[in-house]
């Protein structure tokens, strides 16, 4: 009996470390890769702060982590993100090869991606793009990062399967800050799938349909989509208890509870758009039980509310009064700009202030029951300090637009000297040069017309903006590169200024060559063909590349399309003063015309007597 009890045990303990092992080698081989980004503070400053965005990036990363097995060196993690960060992550137009493609093992790796952050529809072009933390929001079609190319560039990794989750605030802006608080902001309708996804490899769940609004949720110091979609992977969204968590059980609990929520909370509709395989699994329980979800201390120390501060070392008089804050405010932990951060206050939100410190302008505000430290004396004031400031923000805009408007119609000093006197008698010894009288100034264009102007180089320059390419040749190692590096906009000259980068089979390499067009003028439409040759010397490949003027197109239709604008923009442009009102410029042999000098005439020498 004893002997049948020792083989009993030793044939538990093999399975138990058999399995261990195998858990073991399975969590080393694991090839998926996790790309996930939360960005919370934007250096626009009037750009609000996704107050969430980081706790939600750090607790999808322990799912990745706890829950799909993802190796560390196999997650891609970013913090505030910039353009650059994002490109060299998701590649850019033309070129997919960023870092998601080069982690995915072909036809093998599983890639989830994870979004926290602000969003925004561009302004000429009716696209949706994901906001990186170095953006404006006039320039979201330039700077921005579009969601139909992240789509179109992660079906091209090779990945075994791909899964996007978008906790996008796409938020608007207005005078008085975000147009609507605790929440992410006015939404826009996401990309759709690209209809050639025909192999369901690519899936995408986002936080709201149609122009609904992303919420937060104040309870779980997330955002309200990222919040249950957690509690849907970590097993809440297996209703029928077959130890599997669908895409279809997750969509159904999101659009069920998650659309609950926000309308019991902020009374509001919210409802998750939901693209892909149903039938697909995302997660599985192992034995029948799912991981315990991590408690908010343990996902993330920003997840709770920052403890109370000690002020024994600061002399300080209390002030005790509501205050807001004028601007995007730091609240840090001591009483100098190069300490830590504790928290930032949007513009617009109450604090109260608890004591101002003796002899230095910085403030002591509290939260709850203790003081959370110190934020700079000129970035609160009271409610009419934020409408005065709005007001000088007003006037300093409307200054800059008047000195603008004055360089354009500045005339050219001339130097003319007076015509000689008329008499013997009025004449004097020495020529002075009469007070300059003040000229006449010309018209000023309307206000209307410069913004006119500006928007128009703006859908000029999103059109260059997508212009970019890699085409790789019939061998291995040829291919032709073009890229915009940087696309500059100068309303007040009407002009469009550029880097471009052109390589072509080791025969053409231009790097960082500057170009620019005026656009009072008008420019000529060409063709250019590029061509790679044998060893004989013949044509084997063309490439064909289109231009207006010194501006380089990879497709006909968009060359027409930006010549079309620039006709129109010949309308609205000034033209300078020097020019001809018949030259167009279009004609190389034309020459400036400059007006003739004005006739100069020596004075008649002073009279004297013949003494004779």
């Amino acid at each position: 009996m004893k002997t049948l009890h020792l083989f009993a045990m030793g044939c538990f303990l093999w399975a138990v470390s058999t399995t261990m092992a195998q858990s073991a080698q399975t969590d080393q081989n694991n090839d998926d890769v996790a790309v996930i980004i939360g960005n919370k503070t934007y250096a626009d400053q009037d750009i609000p702060e996704v107050r969430f965005a980081h706790n939600d990036a750090k607790a999808m990363k322990q799912f990745v982590q706890n829950v799909l097995n993802i190796r560390e060196e196999n997650i891609i993690y970013l913090e505030d993100a910039t353009q650059a960060k994002m490109q060299s992550t998701f590649g850019r137009q033309g070129n997919h090869r960023g870092k998601a493609f080069q982690y995915v093992k072909p036809g093998v790796s599983k890639l989830y991606v994870f979004y926290s952050g602000h969003g925004l529809p561009g302004q000429h072009d009716q696209k949706s793009y994901l906001l990186p933390v170095d953006a404006e929001i006039a320039t979201a079609d330039i700077n921005g990062y579009p969601t139909d190319l992240l789509y179109k560039n992660l079906k091209q990794v090779e990945a075994k399967s791909v899964m996007v989750f978008l906790d996008a605030c796409f938020s608007g802006n207005s005078d008085g800050g975000s147009l609507i608080t605790q929440a992410s902001g006015a939404s826009i309708l996401p990309a759709p799938i690209p209809e050639d996804n025909q192999n369901d490899t690519l899936t995408v769940i986002t936080a709201a349909s149609n122009d609904q609004l992303a919420s937060w949720d104040e309870e779980s110091r997330h955002g309200l989509f990222t919040e249950y979609l957690l509690r849907a992977l970590y097993g809440e969204a297996d209703k029928n208890n077959d130890g599997k968590v669908k895409l279809d059980e997750v969509s159904a609990f999101l659009k069920e509870d998650m659309r609950y929520k926000a309308r019991r909370t902020y009374n509001r509709d919210q409802v998750p758009d939901i693209s892909g395989n149903t039938d697909q699994v995302i997660v599985a329980a192992i034995d029948g039980i799912y991981p315990t979800r991590p408690t908010l201390l343990q996902e993330s120390e920003d997840l709770i509310d920052p403890p109370a501060i000690d002020t024994g070392n600061y002399d300080l008089y209390p002030v005790e009064q509501n205050m807001f804050a004028l601007k995007n405010a730091n609240v840090r932990r001591l009483p100098t700009v190069r300490a830590r951060k504790v928290m930032m206050l949007p513009k617009g939100e109450p604090i109260h202030v608890a004591a101002k410190i003796i002899d230095q302008p910085w403030y002591a505000v509290e939260r709850g029951d203790g003081i959370i430290g110190y934020v700079f004396a000129d970035l609160l004031g009271e409610e009419k300090d934020i409408a005065t400031e709005e007001e000088n923000r007003s006037i300093r805009e409307l200054k800059e637009r008047l000195e603008k408007l004055e360089e354009r119609t500045r005339l050219s000093t001339q130097d003319i000297l007076p015509a000689p006197p008329k008499t013997q008698a009025d004449s004097p010894q020495m020529i002075e040069r009469p007070v300059e009288q003040p000229r006449p100034e010309r018209p000023r264009p309307p206000q209307d017309r410069y913004d006119q102007i500006e928007s128009g180089l703006k859908t000029m320059g999103a059109i260059l903006a997508r212009q970019s390419f890699i085409l790789p040749g019939k061998e291995g190692d040829q291919q032709t590169s073009f890229s915009y590096n940087w696309i500059r906009v100068h309303a007040d000259r009407c002009k469009l200024s550029a880097s471009i980068s052109l390589n072509h089979n080791d025969t053409i390499n231009i790097y960082d060559r500057q170009i620019e067009g005026t656009f009072w003028r008008k420019l000529a439409n060409k063709k250019h063909v590029l061509k790679s040759r044998d060893g004989n010397g013949w044509a084997k490949e063309k490439f064909e590349l289109f231009k207006h003027g010194p501006f380089i197109f990879k497709s006909k239709q968009d060359r027409n399309r930006f010549a079309r604008q620039a006709d129109k923009m010949r309308d609205i442009c000034p033209r300078p003063r020097h020019v001809q009102a018949n030259d167009d410029g279009y004609n190389p042999q034309s020459r400036y015309q400059r007006p003739p000098p004005p006739p100069f005439k020596r004075p008649p020498p002073p009279f004297r007597r013949n003494n004779d």
